[in-house]
């Protein structure tokens, strides 16, 4: 019954999101990455998160040609990244998350910019079972850097500008046919 209890809960929770957002995901190839974005992105407007989209990738592009374990792969860490990306601005008096997702010559780029509390930063956060949220957590980025450890096609990179917390995934074409 516990499982029936979350369906439920779940089919009562519709997702609601604007039509700026719901514009810039439709581009996204069909499938679980796609239907990730569109379900983060609810749960991050009921935080009260403003969110900015932008997405600029070719149809039929790099994302397009993943074969499904990549895309199985990609959606696992994106999740995880923006999972982080609403811990982190929920608790913010300016609550902001902006999703970049462009292409380039020979690779994609998603970047995932958030506010943040300057002290919900720590140290070690990529090992496992370190968090700033308690004991319990922070298996998330731990379980994405083995993702990223064992795909030479994807990257990442984290850096702080100005108040967000930036997380860019690079996904390289050239390796993106295995």
């Amino acid at each position: 019954t516990d499982v029936k209890n979350k369906v439920n809960e779940i089919l009562n929770n519709t997702i609601n999101i604007g039509n700026d957002q719901i514009n810039q995901l439709k581009v996204l190839p069909k499938g679980g990455l796609k239907g990730l974005m569109y379900y983060k992105t609810s749960i991050a407007q009921r935080f009260k998160i403003k969110i900015t989209i932008d997405i600029s990738i070719k149809e039929n592009g790099i994302l397009y040609k993943l074969s499904k374990k990549k895309i199985n792969e990609l959606t696992k860490i994106l999740g995880i990244y923006y999972d982080n990306a609403i811990e982190a601005a929920k608790d913010c008096r300016n609550k902001n998350i902006l999703i970049e997702i462009y292409e380039l010559k020979d690779k994609v780029n998603i970047v995932i910019s958030n506010t943040f509390k300057k002290e919900s930063i720590i140290k070690g956060k990529n090992k496992k079972g370190v968090s700033s949220k308690g004991n319990g957590r922070g298996y998330g980025l731990y379980f994405a850097n083995k993702i990223i450890y064992n795909n030479n096609w994807i990257q990442t990179k984290q850096e702080i500008i100005d108040n967000y917390y930036i997380e860019t995934i690079t996904i390289l074409k050239n390796t993106s046919k295995k």
